[in-house]
């Protein structure tokens, strides 16, 4: 029989044995509870920074604020036009609570419901550890048996105005369940017979019995599980969390509520993801996950060695989960109804308690090792060594839609990928197929609007429809309110990604969502988001329809994002805080006047701008986009005068005494005025500036009042990675109100703190009666921040076919001729001269791209259903016949040239030529023989594998992984040599593509090297002859 061990710092001895008694055995029994109390008063570091001893104490202070006053919860509910709200409150009673008919299909009980159990369960576990009966039950009926008996003394543990499926059980019904269900078997001892009763009887009637037969009633129809995952995972849930409390107190029916627990479990398992993911993402599929694990943990006290945690799939979600962490590793991509925040920690937890050393991995890795619940508490291995994802990260998940590309996680950027689910219809999700993310710097600089907006038609639109993400809109135009947008996606499903690539030097993915759009609207939407690791990001569409349509790629930055126009060909130029992209653009098809540009969407533009690219109308259109990732530093407001309104400004309120006011300015024709008609405390918020720790940081504005009373004042308030510092408000300097009746400047000048910030919101600030405007904002510190020095591009072919760029890792070109018509050789050049190291490139495949490091020589190249790529008459690579590879050149600094390789299964073409004179090879992840002949490599040939590298640094970026194929099924790792990747999360995939076979196969992942490296040779040599005859001729 299988028991949890909880190894504590003193002792191995496991924590949850076998029940002596009937209760506690819920989560954990007698002696575990005992030994719990230990752990408690353990001051000392568990090995990750923190102490039981701490987060104990955590729990504590939060029971103590439960205990403070009686409970009363309030909701706004928003109107379903989404235009008003309304404010909803319940004050705890054994009534239940009231109703709402402004919204009857919004559910404010799962909001109190959710309250409620964490706070009978922080409130009952405190109690069992502490022994303070204040905890439990007191006077003031604030205690965890108090809240209880209201709760147990309710008509029923569901909301009878929302409309929850059947209306027997819902979320809410589970969250009462397993917070009473705690109650009962923590208190059991302190309770009256009356009082245990009152509980048992409220679990079974209201909790237990309605969740079984909803429970049992998905098991049996027909996508009764897919109607709402989170739904029918919360209620297996709260079935086992109540029918295991009650297990021992009611023993003829517990068997069956138990075995139906358990067998639902598995069968959520099985209702995900083939390929390791869950079906409504980050969110949700960690709301539904979560829970679970509580489900699998009770059912195993219980009956030990169901094996429950041992589920392929529930192993696989460290990956799902660990792999769309961005840059920051504090985030998540956030697709469909989701935030940026790190889900998943309950999961890790109960996973890691299970010797899940990747789910240690990830709660390390996103911030999260520090318990914050009774739970994570219990399940906290501290001790657990981590084991990180390993390759690249790179995955796909094609039964969801979702796919990332990495270059591993040491700060490279991440771009996360959504096409489909293909055919399973997912409340959660968004019209947003083939739409991607970009994590760079520590922010998401490509964003998506994240969670649905229920508040405001406007906003509500561009949170759940295309408008809002970073795909095409067809003949886009937009209503005068933002209620409406024409021709956008019409289904949440129908789109796909067919095959991703995951080399050495690149990684790709392909999309397809022509489907997603209304009925015969367009024949074929295929996009490939192809990445240069770590460099730069290379967009490819290829769009036709019977009709000819206007098309529009468009790219978000997020709430506090702005757009400038920049040099290059339809170049715009987004930005954050520390995080800038350029966006490079070329149409086969011109632009239409007046694009690029940049927009808010009407009645939403708190979401921020948005970049547009529209071409003019055609039946076909081919983008070509390269997306230039850089670091920089925000050191000046966005609108620091208020000529754009109050843009990259958050006022504190939204009643009319904050706004942009056109009649009074220092400068130019516009200031921002607070106007109080009693004392109050009003302000302006900046966006979030980059600051240095330790600097002097100054800012400046001027302010005038009329009829006003108080103070005036600046304040900083300090962030680190976007979020504010435990501490944030920092030093502040203010005037009378009254005394500035013309325009006054204010300055403050303070130092950050010595460390831990990296950023600063600025706060200009009214506290009084009347009125007051703000005008002529500066910022400015006393240190210089590093930042990427931008990059330069040039269209290539004619028509344009991909784009070059230049920038500080080098030039990098690609082009895509898929959907082009063109077959045979084809020849591009660049438009002009401007990037001279790429003079022309040749290629007989579908797809090309190749890079040269700084000093000109070849670095990475990849070849698409062809057989060479050449640069000025100079094969760069080539294959003995028809294929799809790439190759990464790594030189030591000892000048030794190492060369790996990635073959497409299904379309090898060895042996392979690089131009390049290397001392080792390999391929596939195996090193192989190969011949110098002249200038170039040939691989693998013969039986000689050369004198080999030393060792590289261990900090190369080498992107090895190994690959699955697109049922889930690992594709083979291909050599002994090299460690192999996780198949269970789909490293990599393959699939049937269009006839024409360019994108079928398999990546087949080699391992240890860099992508990001290059060396002195004939390209070197052709790069200088060139720019001998150029400055010879001019």
């Amino acid at each position: 029989m299988r028991r949890l061990a909880f190894a504590s710092l003193a002792t191995s001895a496991s924590l949850l044995s076998l029940p002596a008694l009937a209760h506690p055995s819920l989560y954990f029994d007698a002696a575990g509870l005992a030994q719990l109390k230990q752990l408690a008063a353990d001051d000392t570091d568990a090995g990750l920074g923190w102490s039981y001893a701490e987060v104990f104490d955590g729990s504590e202070k939060a029971a103590d604020q439960y205990l403070a006053g009686k409970y009363t919860y309030t909701v706004e509910i928003p109107d379903p036009d989404g235009n008003g709200s309304a404010t909803w409150t319940y004050t705890l009673s054994s009534t239940m609570p009231p109703a709402h008919p402004n919204n009857k299909s919004y559910p404010p009980w799962t909001k109190v419901s959710r309250d409620l159990q964490s706070r009978m369960e922080v409130l009952s576990f405190v109690y069992a550890v502490s022994g303070d009966g204040k905890y439990l039950h007191n006077a003031q009926g604030t205690g965890a048996l108090d809240v209880a008996k209201a709760v147990a003394a309710w008509a029923k543990w569901t909301d009878p105005e929302y409309g929850c499926g059947t209306g027997n059980s819902c979320l809410d019904t589970a969250h009462l369940s397993l917070g009473v269900g705690l109650t009962y078997d923590l208190g059991f001892a302190a309770m009256t017979e009356a009082e245990r009763k009152l509980l048992r009887d409220a679990i079974i009637a209201k909790g237990v019995t309605p969740l079984a037969t909803d429970v049992k009633a998905a098991n049996t129809t027909s996508g009764g599980i897919g109607a709402w995952f989170n739904g029918y995972a919360l209620r297996v849930a709260g079935l086992a969390g109540g029918a295991c409390a009650v297990a021992e107190d009611a023993p003829t029916q517990s068997p069956a509520w138990t075995t139906l627990a358990r067998e639902s479990v598995l069968a959520f398992y099985g209702s995900q993801g083939a390929d390791g993911a869950a079906f409504e993402g980050q969110l949700y599929g960690s709301y539904a996950v979560d829970n679970l694990v509580i489900a699998a943990h009770v059912l195993e006290q219980k009956s030990p060695g169901s094996g429950l945690f041992d589920h392929a799939w529930l192993t696989g979600v460290p990956r799902f989960a660990g792999a769309f962490l961005g840059t920051d590793n504090r985030t998540l991509a956030n697709f469909g109804d989701s935030s940026l925040a790190a889900y998943w920690s309950t999961t890790m937890f109960a996973l890691a308690a299970h010797g899940n050393a990747t789910a240690q991995w990830y709660l390390v890795q996103s911030g999260n090792a520090r318990p914050r619940s009774f739970l994570n508490m219990l399940w906290a291995r501290p001790k657990l060594a981590p084991v990180p994802i390993p390759g690249s990260g790179t995955s796909l998940y094609q039964d969801v839609g979702h796919a990332v590309l990495r270059a591993g996680f040491d700060g490279a950027p991440v771009v996360a990928v959504k096409s489909g689910p293909p055919s399973e219809a997912v409340g959660h999700n968004h019209l947003d197929h083939n739409s991607f993310v970009i994590s760079a710097h520590g922010q998401w600089i490509a964003s998506d609007p994240g969670y649905e907006d229920y508040f405001n038609a406007s906003k509500h639109l561009f949170t759940t429809s295309t408008i809002g993400h970073n795909t095409v809109i067809v003949d886009k135009a937009v209503a005068a309110d933002g209620s409406s947008v024409t021709k956008s996606q019409v289904s949440k499903t129908g789109g796909k990604l067919d095959y991703l690539f995951d080399g050495v030097a690149y990684a790709k993915v392909v999309g397809q969502a022509g489907a997603t759009y209304e009925a015969g609207l367009l024949e074929r939407f295929g996009r490939r988001v192809f990445y240069a690791k770590p460099d730069l990001v290379f967009v490819f569409d290829d769009i036709g329809a019977p009709q000819a349509h206007a098309y529009s790629f468009l790219l978000h930055s997020g709430a506090a994002g702005s757009f400038e126009s920049g040099q290059g060909p339809a170049e715009l130029v987004s930005s954050l805080q520390s995080s800038r992209l350029q966006t490079f653009l070329a149409s086969s098809t011109p632009l239409a006047s007046g694009y690029p540009k940049a927009s808010t969407h009407p009645g939403a533009a708190d979401y921020g701008p948005y970049g547009e690219w529209r071409s003019q109308s055609a039946k076909e259109v081919r983008f070509a986009a390269a997306l230039v990732p850089g670091l920089q530093a925000h050191v000046a407001f966005d609108n620091p005068g208020f000529e754009s309104g109050l843009a990259s400004w958050q006022p504190r309120f939204d009643d009319g005494s904050h706004v942009a006011d056109a009649s009074v300015a220092r400068s130019g024709t516009h200031s921002a005025r607070i106007a109080h008609t009693s004392s109050t405390t009003g302000y302006y918020y900046s966006e979030v500036m980059s600051l240095a720790a330790g600097s002097t940081l100054t800012v400046k504005v001027f302010a005038k009042s009329k009829s006003a009373s108080g103070t005036i004042s600046i304040q900083p308030y300090y962030t680190l990675k976007g979020a504010y510092i435990a501490d944030p408000a920092g030093e502040q300097v203010k005037i009378d109100a009254s005394s500035a009746t013309d325009w006054t400047e204010i300055v403050l000048q303070t130092k950050a703190p010595a460390s831990g910030v990296d950023g600063v919101r600025i706060a200009l600030q009214f506290n009084g009666a009347g009125t007051v405007w703000f005008d002529d904002a500066s910022y400015s510190m006393d240190v210089t921040l590093p930042q990427t020095a931008r990059s330069t591009a040039v269209v290539l072919g004619d028509p344009p076919s991909g784009l070059v760029v230049a920038g500080p890792w080098g030039v990098d070109a690609a082009a895509s001729f898929l959907g082009s018509g063109q077959t045979g050789t084809i020849s591009v050049k660049p438009a002009n001269q401007s990037i001279p190291q790429i003079p022309e490139a040749s290629t007989d495949g579908t797809l090309f791209a190749f890079g040269l490091d700084s000093s000109g020589a070849l670095r990475r190249a990849f070849l698409q259903g062809g057989t060479f790529v050449s640069m000025a008459g100079v094969n760069l690579i080539k294959a003995s016949k028809a294929g799809s590879f790439d190759v990464a050149v790594l030189r030591n600094p000892d000048g030794c040239v190492r060369v790996e390789a990635t073959e497409v299964q299904t379309l090898e073409a060895p042996p392979y030529t690089v131009a390049v004179v290397a001392k080792e090879v390999w391929l596939g992840g195996k090193r192989v023989p190969f011949a110098v002949q002249g200038d170039s490599t040939v691989f693998p040939e013969g039986s000689d594998p050369g004198p080999g590298c030393e060792a590289l640094d261990a900090g190369a970026d080498t992107g090895a992984d190994s690959s699955t194929s697109t049922d889930g099924s690992v594709a083979g790792d291909a050599g002994g040599d090299a460690p192999g990747a996780s198949g269970a999360a789909g490293a990599a995939g393959s699939g049937n593509f269009p006839s024409d076979g360019d994108d079928s196969g398999c990546s087949c992942r080699s391992t240890g090297g860099s992508s990001r490296v290059g060396f002195l040779g004939l390209l070197g040599a052709i790069a200088l002859l060139l720019s001998v005859r150029r400055s010879r001729s001019g």
